[in-house]
């Protein structure tokens, strides 16, 4: 049979906190007296001091000597333009208008009146 173990109720002792917030007040105290004390006027001095910079450029070692390079390759000329036959497209004439239909009528003369 497995035993259970309550982890919340470890968590809940007061006591296994007791030496961390102890820690935490013995550096507030020790850093309270120090700022009070004057321990803390000696960093403001060497900050205070101007600080030197100097720019080095770095050293380039010199470029390798050239080695035996194989001869450029010959210059060839281009090769000439592939020929291409034109196209061969055959333009039918535009369709003739179909003549058109007129109708025409004819009127007998007029028939003189008698009378």
């Amino acid at each position: 049979m497995a035993t259970t173990y309550d982890y919340a109720a470890q968590q809940r002792k007061p006591t296994r906190h007791l030496v961390g917030f102890g820690i935490v007040v013995l550096m507030h105290i020790l850093i309270g007296y120090a700022l009070i004390t004057g321990l803390a006027r000696k960093v403001v001095d060497v900050i205070k001091n101007p600080i030197e910079t100097k720019i080095i450029e770095e050293v380039r070692p010199p470029p390798p000597p050239p080695e035996n390079l194989p001869p450029p390759p010959p210059k060839l000329a281009p090769p000439p333009p592939s020929f291409v036959p034109p196209p061969e497209v055959v333009v039918a004439p535009p369709p003739t208008p179909a003549p058109a239909i007129t109708v025409q009528t004819t009127t007998p003369p007029p028939q003189p009146i008698r009378g």
